[in-house]
């Protein structure tokens, strides 16, 4: 969780959490045994870094920015 903070992102549509070794390489495990699972994450994870950082985002989040200055 600490590694997404202040990233609006969904767990296990986007990414899959661990706080401790243990949960980290059930984790692991969990993904590399379901591969639907690890294809539905991967793409939920390129989903929403297309929709939240791709270029003419990035740039319409800064034009805004820099106009509200």
């Amino acid at each position: 969780e600490k590694g997404k903070e202040g990233i609006n992102m969904t767990p296990k549509k986007h990414f899959l959490t661990a706080n401790i070794t243990e949960e980290f390489l059930l984790q692991m495990k969990y993904i590399d045994t379901n591969t639907d699972i690890k294809q539905q994450i991967g793409l939920g994870g390129k989903e929403f870094i297309r929709e939240e950082y791709s270029l003419d985002i990035v740039s319409k989040k800064i034009s805004d920015f820099i106009s509200k200055i």
